[in-house]
């Protein structure tokens, strides 16, 4: 069996932007997580903490801290998608960086298309994604996901303003922690 380490970029994406290993402390190898029935993927942000961070700490924009507190809330697994770091763990820690996801739709389907496969093999192929994040990183995610892996994905933040994005994350957090309780 392959193992994978979750909490690291795969060769691919260090080759495909040509940029050194981002690790800031080393992490063993390790098991896919076992398969979920869903997984979430929250989008970085521009806004991040000066020094190195796992990737749950490291992003400080209200967006990313609103989809954070949602997806903890559901308690499913998952993952940051950076455009420095691809796929990256929540405890995964992460020097801060200056960098946004190319503009080039071919760039941005490598991108996608390498962290497609990342999140397929790190989620353990989880049957349903649930992808939180800008149209320029979901949209060629969703596309590879649903056509490479047969996966079915929903972008439930897709067309909404950023007021409005905040708004449904403070809703459906709200609804969660209601049935949960």
């Amino acid at each position: 069996m392959i193992r994978v380490d979750r909490n690291r970029p795969s060769r691919l994406q260090l080759d495909l932007f040509d940029t050194p290993t981002p690790c800031v402390e080393e992490f063993p190898a390790e098991e896919p997580t076992p398969r979920a029935d869903v997984v979430y993927v929250v989008g970085c942000g521009a806004s991040k903490l000066a020094q190195a961070a796992p990737a749950r700490d490291l992003y400080t924009g209200s967006l990313f801290r609103s989809t954070r507190r949602y997806v903890e809330a559901t308690g499913a697994p998952w993952f940051v998608l950076s455009a420095r770091y691809g796929v990256m763990a929540p405890e995964w820690k992460a020097e801060p960086y200056d960098y946004r996801l190319p503009h080039n739709e071919t760039e941005q389907r490598q991108f996608a298309q390498s962290c497609a496969s990342d999140l397929f093999h790190r989620s353990g192929g989880a049957p349903r994604v649930v992808i939180l994040a800008g149209r320029s990183y979901a949209e060629p995610l969703a596309e590879v996901l649903r056509s490479r892996f047969g996966i079915a994905v929903e972008t439930p933040l897709a067309g909404l303003s950023m007021g409005h994005r905040l708004q449904w994350l403070k809703r459906a957090a709200s609804e969660v922690r209601g049935v949960a309780a």
